[in-house]
């Protein structure tokens, strides 16, 4: 349990926490809307806005030692590929990429200058998450909070199908297929995330008698979906919706949600699987593929069913006619058997 740094006043820190989280969440949706390295200056100059606001408005609460001990051990088995190479035993593709003209750093991780770079973003996210922990809000900021992010989700999603209505580039990835970031995955990782949190609100909405704040929530997860499924073209995306809202009505239970709200939320399941099933999406169309391709994989094929996405291509193949990311998880399943304890470094 966090202790209170000073002498609590349930009303002012609920206000105040309040500030802060809505500020920092405006800024962390600012920094979504331009990721990329072309805007480094950018985020780090929202960094610093979030900075200010720590010394502005410092934590109303100390942490716990648990808390600080996960951080500092979250940070610290992330930085183990910077050990020197000679405690861990070699395998023959780390020489052989040495070979290829990687040089030889004496750490585990062979690109140590990123391993730095990506532990810097952990920890100024492991502090950010730290300084949230410090600040407590009551049911209606939450609600309120969980509202705002969703409809900020909503509206980005909003700006990415105008742009691609209008045919607009994106400066940082002329070829971006749909939204602000450089992979698709990404973005659709954001859009679940809201259409999840959406989802929360339109039914504690609808449970406490708030039917228009509902009936708006349940308009930005229609939306959503509607992208994930129609313009998107994110397989990860469809998986985490369909995940995500599985797992969010198993851990509320009929008892939580009544026979009214599981009857809306049931419907909108059954609505959200036809769309799915009877659009002709990239997403479907995609999924399709990967289901030949993991059938083919399995029954020791070795030439690729016609695809379903790409006119009797496929987007993602390999030289030998299999999906790439089939090859890259096998790959990644090797290096994790090679390196269990350390891992190679972040960021490689």
């Amino acid at each position: 349990m966090n202790k209170p740094a000073h002498e609590p006043d349930e009303e002012r820190d609920c206000g105040r926490s309040g500030v802060v989280f809505g500020v920092f969440g405006s800024l962390c949706l600012l920094m979504l809307a331009a990721p990329g390295m072309m805007f480094r200056s950018w985020g780090g100059a929202l960094i610093l806005l979030v900075g200010l606001l720590m010394a502005w408005l410092p934590p109303l609460y100390r942490l716990g030692r648990w808390q600080w001990g996960l951080a500092i051990g979250f940070l610290g088995c992330a930085g183990l590929g910077l050990l020197p190479v000679g405690l861990v035993r070699v395998p023959e593709w780390r020489d052989a990429l040495i070979s290829l003209g990687l040089p030889e750093t004496g750490k585990i991780t062979l690109q140590p200058l990123w391993t730095w770079q990506s532990l810097g973003a952990m920890a100024v996210t492991v502090v950010g998450a730290l300084y949230l922990q410090g600040h407590r809000t009551d049911h209606g900021a939450q609600h309120r909070l969980v509202s705002w992010f969703a409809g900020g989700v909503a509206v980005l999603a909003l700006v990415a199908v105008a742009a691609q209505q209008g045919e607009w580039n994106v400066p940082w990835d002329l070829n971006a297929a749909f939204g602000f970031f450089p992979n698709r995955n990404h973005f659709g990782t954001l859009l679940a995330m809201g259409a999840l949190a959406g989802l929360g609100v339109a039914v504690q909405s609808l449970r406490i008698g708030r039917w228009f704040a509902g009936a708006v929530a349940l308009i930005c997860v229609g939306f959503l979906l509607t992208v994930i499924v129609g313009r998107l073209g994110s397989r990860a995306a469809v998986l985490l919706v369909a995940g995500g809202f599985g797992t969010w009505i198993m851990l509320m239970g009929g008892k939580y949600l009544g026979a009214r709200l599981l009857t809306v939320v049931a419907m909108l399941a059954v609505v959200a699987v036809l769309y799915f099933q009877s659009a002709d999406s990239e997403a479907r169309n995609r999924m399709i593929d990967t289901i030949r391709l993991a059938e083919l994989v399995a029954g020791g094929g070795d030439e690729a069913p016609a695809s379903e996405s790409g006119g009797g291509e496929w987007e993602d193949e390999d030289a030998t006619g299999v999906d790439a990311r089939i090859s890259i998880q096998k790959d990644a399943l090797g290096i994790i058997r090679d390196f269990p304890l350390t891992g190679v470094g972040a960021g490689q």
